[in-house]
Protein backbone atom coordinates (compact mmCIF):
# COMPACT_ATOMS: atom_id res chain seq x y z
CA UNK A 1 0.00 0.00 0.00
CA UNK A 2 1.42 3.40 -0.70
CA UNK A 3 0.35 6.33 0.59
CA UNK A 4 0.59 9.93 -0.86
CA UNK A 5 1.88 12.70 0.51
CA UNK A 6 1.95 16.52 -0.15
CA UNK A 7 5.67 16.11 -0.06
CA UNK A 8 8.34 13.90 -0.79
CA UNK A 9 11.90 14.58 0.55
CA UNK A 10 14.02 12.27 -1.61
CA UNK A 11 17.52 12.75 -2.80
CA UNK A 12 17.80 11.85 -6.87
CA UNK A 13 20.51 8.84 -6.23
CA UNK A 14 17.58 7.76 -3.78
CA UNK A 15 15.27 8.04 -6.14
CA UNK A 16 17.31 6.09 -9.00
CA UNK A 17 18.34 3.47 -6.10
CA UNK A 18 14.57 2.97 -4.87
CA UNK A 19 13.27 3.13 -8.64
CA UNK A 20 10.87 6.31 -6.93
CA UNK A 21 9.26 8.45 -9.40
CA UNK A 22 6.80 10.65 -7.75
CA UNK A 23 4.32 10.82 -10.13
CA UNK A 24 3.85 7.06 -10.38
CA UNK A 25 3.66 7.15 -6.66
CA UNK A 26 1.18 9.88 -6.24
CA UNK A 27 -1.17 7.50 -9.09
CA UNK A 28 -0.99 4.11 -7.47
CA UNK A 29 -1.38 5.53 -3.96
CA UNK A 30 -4.18 6.52 -1.65
CA UNK A 31 -4.92 9.23 0.89
CA UNK A 32 -3.73 9.02 4.34
CA UNK A 33 -7.76 8.95 5.33
CA UNK A 34 -8.35 6.05 3.41
CA UNK A 35 -5.09 4.79 5.66
CA UNK A 36 -6.54 4.80 8.52
CA UNK A 37 -10.09 4.11 7.53
CA UNK A 38 -8.28 0.56 6.52
CA UNK A 39 -6.15 0.59 9.74
CA UNK A 40 -9.62 0.96 11.67
CA UNK A 41 -11.14 -1.73 9.63
CA UNK A 42 -8.79 -4.05 10.65
CA UNK A 43 -8.80 -3.02 13.93
CA UNK A 44 -12.80 -3.88 14.66
CA UNK A 45 -12.51 -7.18 12.51
CA UNK A 46 -9.70 -8.68 14.82
CA UNK A 47 -8.15 -6.80 17.55
CA UNK A 48 -11.27 -4.98 18.89
CA UNK A 49 -11.10 -6.89 22.43
CA UNK A 50 -7.46 -5.34 22.77
CA UNK A 51 -6.19 -2.16 24.17
CA UNK A 52 -3.76 -1.63 21.55
CA UNK A 53 -3.34 -3.59 18.31
CA UNK A 54 -0.05 -5.69 18.86
CA UNK A 55 2.68 -5.04 15.45
CA UNK A 56 5.05 -7.40 14.54
CA UNK A 57 7.15 -7.28 10.89
CA UNK A 58 11.07 -6.47 10.30
CA UNK A 59 12.57 -3.21 11.83
CA UNK A 60 9.24 -2.04 12.91
CA UNK A 61 10.47 1.03 14.76
CA UNK A 62 11.51 2.46 11.70
CA UNK A 63 8.34 2.11 9.79
CA UNK A 64 6.47 3.03 13.58
CA UNK A 65 8.37 6.42 13.16
CA UNK A 66 6.75 7.23 9.19
CA UNK A 67 3.52 6.13 10.82
CA UNK A 68 3.70 8.39 14.31
CA UNK A 69 4.15 11.30 12.12
CA UNK A 70 1.70 10.32 9.10
CA UNK A 71 -0.96 10.49 12.23
CA UNK A 72 0.45 13.51 13.80
CA UNK A 73 0.62 15.42 10.14
CA UNK A 74 -3.44 14.68 9.68
CA UNK A 75 -4.14 16.06 12.93
CA UNK A 76 -4.62 12.34 14.43
CA UNK A 77 -3.53 10.72 17.38
CA UNK A 78 -1.08 7.43 17.12
CA UNK A 79 -1.43 7.05 20.80
CA UNK A 80 -4.86 5.87 20.17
Amino acid sequence: MFIKSKEYVVTSTAQRINHFNPKIHDENSIEPKEFFASIEKIYKLYFHEFQEIPLGGHNTQFDIAFIRTMYEDNGRSYEK
